[in-house]
């Protein structure tokens, strides 16, 4: 059973993953170099994300069913909200583009690339999908 779980939430997770802005990001990073280095970066974000989605996933498997897609709905309609908002900002501000330095080390591609995947990986439909998983299979 353990194992069939496992290539469960892998294939949901993997498939999840495959068209995800945080895939893109990853190439985006890799493309201007130090691919090693984002590589790792970007590893650890997902662990760490990973870990906060299970522990979260724990907990959320102990609260009442009601209180659970309470919450939930009302977490989606603020963030729906909130993201009608900011893509209304953002039409009137100026695009800004981040300039990388080609001398950039190892150490500072590896913690650029963590901070933008964590960041990124917030409330994402995969880390979402981990820790409902983790709530369902208490595992």
């Amino acid at each position: 059973m353990e194992l069939q779980i496992f290539f469960s939430v892998f294939a949901i997770i993997f498939i999840g993953e495959l068209p995800d802005k945080t895939a893109l990001a990853t190439v985006m990073m890799a493309s201007r170099g130090k691919p090693a280095a984002v590589f790792t970066g970007v590893a650890l974000a997902f662990i760490v994300q990973s870990l906060v989605a299970i522990a979260f996933g724990g907990v959320i498997g102990l609260l009442p069913e009601k209180w659970v897609h309470t919450l939930a709905g009302a977490l989606f309609i603020g963030f729906a909200a909130h993201m009608w908002h900011a893509h209304h900002k953002e039409k009137h501000e100026k695009e800004k583009k981040p300039k990388l330095s080609a001398r950039t080390t190892f150490w500072a591609t590896l913690w650029k690339a963590f901070a933008v995947i964590f960041i990124a990986e917030w409330g994402d439909i995969t880390q979402l999908a981990t820790a409902s998983l983790a709530a369902r299979y208490h595992e």
